[in-house]
């Protein structure tokens, strides 16, 4: 069985990813301005790493969108970098495996965009082979930024750094170009015809708790901004969250960096510790939503997990995914904490779904 898209309306598109869709500059801003598309539907923060992917992506996210854009491999790499390899292409890959099977669970489309920090535009890296690699596998359309580049370059007859406003974010002309190459390449796809077919597979099984549902008589925050708004629990010393009813492990967990300047401890089996000093004082009741992974294999203690500002003294087991402040005072140590990415025991999956051929996935070489 085929299926061809219809042509009487415009494409709707989702967007999940990072800093290069969150920005006003950035190609989801220019995608919006593209003949015939429209961008409907956003999970973007800034600073976001693949396990980004759970805390948006959850069934019925993409209902009613034709194409998903999925932008989180610059991240990645900074993740791996200050987390000193330990944050693995395992993990990666099944943040990445959860969201492809929602999206196309949904009726829509993903497609994965491969964008590279400057230092390794040229030579690449096993990340973003990664990526290209899991785009491949799971049959998903994928626009490999490299190669873009390289046709930028050629196109020009500039160096590499002129595409670049910094070191992991192409300039807004270039954002511009990755626009509406994306966008010629899925108005392309309205008369093509895609083979439709049966998908059954076992899947891991993320889940959000959002911890203001077991904060009992602490401090809510609600905070909000045009992109996301978010309840937090506003911690401090002494203070303690008891998550029960939690069988799982914990992947990670979503902050407001900018009222952070403490240690947090999150306690199951066994306990781990991140250094989230992170408040500057110019940044001071602003909201920077941020997704810290976990490294740990943190299970639950019994179906249990307590979370609390580590006490004083206490080791830092794992490093975070941004330089932290130096100095911050004890007296007035706070976490503000909305919610830990988990996952449970896998789940069977059964959907019909529009795939790609194989042949045809590279979207930059389409667009020779």
């Amino acid at each position: 069985m085929t299926e061809s898209v219809k042509t009487d309306r415009p494409i709707k598109c989702a967007v999940v990813g990072q800093s290069n869709a969150v920005m006003r500059t950035g190609f989801a801003s220019h995608l919006c301005n593209q003949d015939g598309i429209q961008v409907c539907k956003s999970g973007s923060v800034g600073s976001s790493s693949a396990i980004l992917g759970p805390l948006f992506v959850q069934p019925g996210f993409c209902a009613g969108v034709d194409y998903c854009f999925i932008d989180l491999c610059i991240f990645d790499y900074t993740v791996q970098y200050y987390a000193q390899g330990c944050y693995t292409g395992y993990e990666i890959g099944k943040y990445f495996d959860w969201m492809i099977n929602v999206i196309r669970a949904d009726g829509c489309q993903p497609v994965i965009l491969v964008l590279y920090p400057q230092w390794c535009a040229e030579r690449g890296s096993w990340l973003g082979d990664l990526h290209v690699q899991i785009a491949r596998r799971n049959a998903c359309y994928f626009f490999e930024f490299r190669a873009h580049l390289k046709r930028m370059v050629e196109l020009h007859k500039t160096a590499v750094d002129a595409f670049y406003s910094d070191g992991n974010h192409p300039t807004s002309e270039c954002q511009l170009s990755i626009a509406q190459c994306l966008a010629r390449f899925v108005r392309q796809l309205r008369s093509r015809r895609l083979s439709i077919k049966t998908i059954r597979r076992a899947i891991p099984s993320f889940d959000i708790v959002r911890l203001c549902d077991c904060a009992g008589s602490f401090e809510i925050v609600h905070r909000q901004s045009s992109l996301v708004s978010f309840d937090f629990c506003r911690l401090r010393e002494n203070d303690e969250i008891l998550v029960t009813n939690a069988e799982c492990s914990v992947h990670g967990f979503v902050i407001n960096s900018s009222e952070c300047s403490a240690n947090l401890e999150i306690a199951g089996e066994t306990s781990v510790v991140k250094n989230l000093q992170l408040a500057t004082p110019e940044a001071k009741d602003l909201l920077r939503v941020q997704i810290a992974p976990i490294f740990a294999n943190l299970r639950d203690a019994e179906g249990q997990f307590r979370v609390r500002i580590a006490p004083p003294q206490t080791p830092v087991t794992e490093p975070h995914i941004v330089v932290p402040v130096k100095g911050q005072s004890a007296a007035c140590a706070t976490v503000e904490i909305g919610a830990l990415i988990v996952e449970k025991a896998a789940v069977m999956i059964e959907y019909v779904a529009a795939i790609p051929d194989t042949s045809e996935l590279d979207i930059v070489a389409s667009d020779a």
